[in-house]
């Protein structure tokens, strides 16, 4: 149970961790900015209003990710990478273009959030499964 829940700690931080980095200035920061319009003074109201839902999504999605490692026991760093490939095409990659034809969203901008979206579950499903290994989970034998 203890690991269990370290591994949905783990995976949670990576998520937080990957999507800082996304959106940071030098990385994908500057151009989300420029196309959402949005103005540096408001930027750190955002971080506030987006922090929690991150962290409330990050958690579901280690979960549900946990649930499909007991159920499939992906046993190599491959089968792990393609459950979040597959749950991203299947379940993330949809809803990000549902949205952005639904708001007529920029391309650039569906890339951007599509892209934070599959480099998030990739590293959450890699860390989950990390841990999980590290510890001897038993789902994992």
């Amino acid at each position: 149970m203890i690991s269990y829940l370290l591994a949905i700690v783990v995976s949670t931080i990576s998520a937080l961790l990957v999507q800082s980095i996304w959106y940071n200035p030098s990385v994908f920061g500057n151009q989300w900015q420029a196309l959402t319009k949005t103005k540096k003074s408001a930027i750190q109201d955002i971080v506030k209003v987006v922090a929690f839902s991150s962290v409330v999504t990050a958690v579901t999605r280690s979960l549900v990710l946990l649930l499909l490692c007991v159920l499939l026991i992906p046993s190599t760093e491959l089968e792990i990478i393609s459950l979040a490939v597959i749950v991203w095409v299947g379940f993330i990659l949809p809803e990000h273009i549902y949205i952005a034809v639904i708001t007529k969203l920029p391309k650039q901008l569906l890339y951007i959030y599509a892209g934070c979206s599959l480099a998030t579950v990739v590293a959450q499903s890699i860390s989950l499964w990390l841990v999980l290994q590290f510890l001897n989970a038993p789902l994992l034998s």
